[in-house]
């Protein structure tokens, strides 16, 4: 059975750990599954030498559009009442919990990204998601909090 696995990175700028992902994304696609590597903070023009296989899905979440609705949704009023989401950030960006001044400006700063992510991953609950490093990592974990049958692999 194929899956549809996402992976996400903040950018391929020629370091390591993109190369690894890169070889992961080309060798799950060679086995059948439907694959998209996501890039959060990178634009496709900026990419250079890399060989993608045709097979990979390849998208920037700076090009994509969004529907607004993960911002416009209850995301903040759910902050406001439970915390959960501001502490599962709070944790890996290292900053109180209860500094919900910290929560607002991360979401502010990527509310455009945010969303596009919300866009396409509420067409794909199924899908696994394997992100890696930074924000790929706190945009999983948000979209977790919404979407919460999201399977997620964080590195």
């Amino acid at each position: 059975m194929n899956q549809e696995i996402v992976l996400m990175l903040h950018q391929m700028s020629g370091g390591g750990a993109e190369r690894v992902m890169l070889l992961l994304a080309n060798w799950l696609a060679e086995n059948g599954n439907i694959v998209t590597l996501i890039l959060t903070s990178q634009l496709l023009r900026d990419i250079k030498g890399y060989t993608i296989n045709p097979k990979v899905t390849l998208l920037s979440l700076k090009e994509m559009q969004g529907d607004g609705s993960y911002i416009s949704s209850s995301l903040v009023k759910s902050h406001d009442r439970s915390g959960r989401i501001g502490y599962k950030l709070a944790k890996i960006t290292h900053k109180k919990p209860s500094d919900k001044a910290v929560f607002n400006k991360y979401i502010s700063k990527y509310s455009s990204e945010l969303n596009a992510f919300d866009y396409f991953i509420s067409a794909r609950k199924s899908a696994r998601i394997v992100a890696f490093l930074d924000n790929p990592i706190h945009f999983s974990l948000l979209m977790k909090e919404k979407y919460p049958g999201l399977r997620l692999i964080i590195s």
